[in-house]
């Protein structure tokens, strides 16, 4: 099911706290979270696109975050 896209800045918000430890990907809307980042992906907001959304893709991916197979098809765009 696809999920409404947050606002820049409530994406920003929500993923500064994840950085911070100050929420959890567990209790977070997660394909809500990479459907929006992919919506934004092109910001000119250079802190959220570079810092949040291309900073917090590299670290899910290596920690494997991303390992459930409907947020990777968002990801990879199927």
């Amino acid at each position: 099911m696809i999920q409404d896209v947050l606002k820049e800045e409530e994406l920003k918000d929500r993923l500064k706290a994840l950085k911070k430890g100050q929420a959890t990907m567990e209790l977070e809307n997660q394909e809500q979270l990479v459907h929006s980042m992919l919506a934004h992906i092109g910001s000119i907001d250079s802190e959220l696109r570079d810092t949040y959304i291309y900073g917090s893709f590299y670290e899910w991916i290596l920690e494997k975050k991303l390992a459930r197979p409907s947020l990777l098809n968002g990801v990879m765009g199927l």
